[in-house]
């Protein structure tokens, strides 16, 4: 009966103790959401607003990024250009 209770207790706590931190070097949802709409206030289309994302979210390019379904998703792309253009997508539909 005791073994039992021990392997149920360590398969309880498999899935807790293999949880990762906090996504995005551990910013919250709401700190993201006004670090995008401040960047909105820096000229569209300049590297001070890539910049500005990309202090909020680290660029990790990839070779082949899959298609980004959230903010955190346009870190993958390697262009400069296509990687503003999804983090102003995601950015401009956030409700004020």
């Amino acid at each position: 009966m005791r073994k039992t209770i021990v392997i149920a207790a360590l398969l309880c706590a498999a899935p807790v103790l293999a949880q990762t931190t906090a996504p995005m070097g551990g910013r919250t949802p709401a700190a993201i959401h006004d670090g995008l709409l401040a960047c909105l206030r820096i000229a569209d289309g300049t590297s001070g607003r890539l910049s500005c994302y990309d202090t909020l979210i680290a660029s990790t390019p990839k070779d082949r990024p899959p298609s980004a379904r959230d903010v955190a998703s346009c870190r993958f792309y390697t262009e400069q250009d296509e990687r503003l253009s999804c983090f102003n997508d995601f950015a401009e539909s956030i409700p004020r």
